[in-house]
């Protein structure tokens, strides 16, 4: 993520890859909290897969964003 705010390109299939496993695979609260913690430019990467996790993992997460203080629905 550093990598990618600070404009380094030539790895960004792989950065997209390792964000969906990450969306995929972490338990909602660590998800949610990298959501509310990271740039925009990274949140608008994020806000796609969190809405792809099936419907009871993305209510998860997006209540816990929401927790946090964040409005999801506004990307």
């Amino acid at each position: 993520t550093s990598l990618t705010l600070a404009g380094v390109t030539g790895f960004e299939t792989e950065y997209l890859d390792d964000l969906r496993r990450f969306a995929d695979y972490e338990a909602p609260n660590r998800i949610a909290s990298a959501y509310v913690g990271t740039a925009p430019k990274v949140r608008a990467q994020l806000h796609p897969l969190i809405e792809a996790q099936d419907d009871m993992r993305k209510t998860a997460i997006i209540a816990e964003i929401d927790r946090l203080g964040v409005d999801f629905r506004r990307p």
